[in-house]
């Protein structure tokens, strides 16, 4: 599952973490860690390069001063030897890492959480979320960790067909660095349409139970536990967290379930905007037969 991880790493504590957390996890695993800046491509006048300088050797200068201030700046979250893999780019960060983990075969993409929004930090906040559409990968956007190891890994699942592509992918990461496995599904209320429509409105949650019963022992085994909860899919995901102390948490990128979509975008978002814990984002597609 992990023979090639991918991080997108900058001068900032969150680009620290990114870098530590995707080294640790090669490093668990037994595979390899590569290490990815990037700085913005710019049309220069020609009048503000020197006269004795082109475009292409200045953009090489100032990737390799790039390259200095990043490992300087990585002394202490990394060893010396995870420096060797990092590597410094022009262009735009969400692209240029999406086809450097396409060229490295990535099984992961690791990143750095939001936490501050300052100029220059290209790999946290909107970069996350726009690496979310362009990285077609399973995506850890990682938050300072509370332990060295990774213990728990819950996985959320919508009901949905893509739900096995999920919980596959967190069985597989969680198998690769020793954790325990959790799976929890949201029942979120019935839009009102719906909900005035059917005769008997219990038997959904009935009906979502027996689902998640039935997918995650087909998948997983009938010992994985599970947990059925109700309100706000990104609300009940982070009492989940909370209250069973996870350190990664895994859902699919989206999914159609029988009602409505329950796990798309503007939940991922604020899963990012505000879990206790690293979250790992599985595109559809990824793991499935």
């Amino acid at each position: 599952m992990l023979t090639s991880i991918v991080a997108g790493v900058d001068a900032s504590s969150e680009g620290g973490w990114a870098a530590a957390h995707a080294w640790h996890l090669a490093r668990e695993a037994g595979g390899t860690c590569w290490l990815l800046h990037v700085c913005p491509s710019m049309e220069l006048p020609r009048t503000l390069i020197p006269a004795d300088e082109s475009l292409q050797g200045l953009e090489r200068r100032v990737a390799a001063e790039a390259r200095r201030n990043i490992a300087e700046a990585l002394v202490g979250d990394v060893p010396p030897e995870a420096l060797e893999h990092l590597e410094v780019r022009l262009g735009k960060p969400a692209v240029v890492l999406a086809e450097f983990a396409h060229e490295h075969d990535a099984d992961l993409v690791v990143v750095g959480g939001k936490k501050h929004h300052l100029p220059g930090r290209w790999f946290v906040g909107s970069t996350a979320h726009v690496a979310l559409q362009t990285v077609h990968r399973p995506l850890l956007v990682t938050v300072p960790p509370r332990k060295s190891a990774i213990d728990r890994v819950l996985v959320a699942i919508d009901l949905s067909e893509t739900s096995g592509c999920t919980l596959r992918t967190a069985a597989a990461f969680a198998n690769a660095v020793g954790a325990h496995l959790r799976v929890v599904h949201i029942v979120e209320p019935l839009p009102y349409d719906y909900g005035a429509m059917i005769r008997q409105p219990d038997q959904y949650v009935q009906w979502s139970e027996n689902e998640l019963q039935r997918l995650v022992t087909d998948v997983l085994g009938a010992d994985t536990p599970r947990e059925l909860l109700h309100g706000r899919a990104d609300q009940g995901i982070d009492q989940a967290c909370l209250g069973w102390e996870a350190d990664v948490v895994v859902v699919g990128s989206h999914g159609k379930g029988r009602f409505e979509r329950l796990l798309l975008g503007s939940t991922t978002r604020r899963l990012l905007n505000r879990l206790p814990a690293s979250l790992l984002v599985v595109p559809i597609g990824i793991g499935d037969d």
